[in-house]
């Protein structure tokens, strides 16, 4: 992920557990982090610097100060955690557990677990609306997309996607979310408002990572090998 102010990159070294931090005017380390074993994904909190990033062996979350780059406190959140999502004004943390059925929602200020929202399981990534109303989580277990309401603490709807959904993010105007599928080899996109998908074949293996890019005019999608 990017800083706020654009000058730092940070990025996971799964195998080493290390958080790097990069500066881009020289494109080189200024920092190496420790947050716990195998750290995973990383999100930046809109209303301050303060780097979230999950680890999926210790089971943990990790906040880091991108002012000093210590590690602030960390928390277990349940088995392999990976996606995480903060809310618009740094409250809370959505944080799905992979190795489980649930997404963990913490209080940052608190500084614990809050309420556990079940999926149909295998949580995997997520993607959280700009009014922090809606999150949208992929699972595996049943290779769904599914809506979960904030207000309400659940999900509402689950879509049928192709098989082995990961990353996913959501279009500039966020009708539609876009979900790359490991296992189907594909990208398929969700209409939100209608709750039904379609699936375009991709040309490469194991669908893995995303991003959209602005006004969605190209979606970049990767694969594992």
């Amino acid at each position: 992920v990017v800083g706020p102010t654009g000058r730092f990159l940070y990025t996971t070294n799964y195998y080493g557990s290390r958080v790097t931090v990069w500066d881009t005017r020289t494109w080189k380390p200024a920092l190496s982090l420790k947050p716990g074993t195998f750290p995973k994904m990383m999100a930046i909190a809109t209303d301050g610097p303060v780097l979230y990033t999950t680890q999926w062996s210790s089971g943990t979350l990790a906040a880091v100060s991108i002012a000093t780059g210590k590690v602030l406190w960390t928390l277990r959140t349940g088995r392999h955690p990976r996606g995480i999502s903060v809310s618009p004004d740094g409250k809370r943390v959505y944080v799905a557990n992979a190795g489980g059925r649930t997404v963990a929602v913490v209080d940052t200020r608190a500084r614990r677990v809050v309420g556990r929202i079940r999926t149909s399981g295998l949580p995997r990534h997520t993607a959280l609306s700009k009014d922090g109303r809606w999150l949208y989580v992929s699972t595996m277990r049943r290779s769904r997309l599914e809506i979960i309401d904030l207000t309400k603490g659940r999900v509402v709807a689950s879509v049928p996607v192709a098989v082995g959904p990961r990353t996913i993010a959501l279009s500039t105007d966020e009708r539609f979310v876009y979900v790359a599928a490991f296992a189907g080899h594909a990208l398929s996109i969700v209409d939100v408002k209608l709750r039904k998908s379609v699936t375009l074949p991709l040309d490469i293996e194991k669908g893995s990572g995303l991003v959209v890019h602005p006004g969605d005019g190209m979606i970049y999608v990767t694969g594992w090998c």
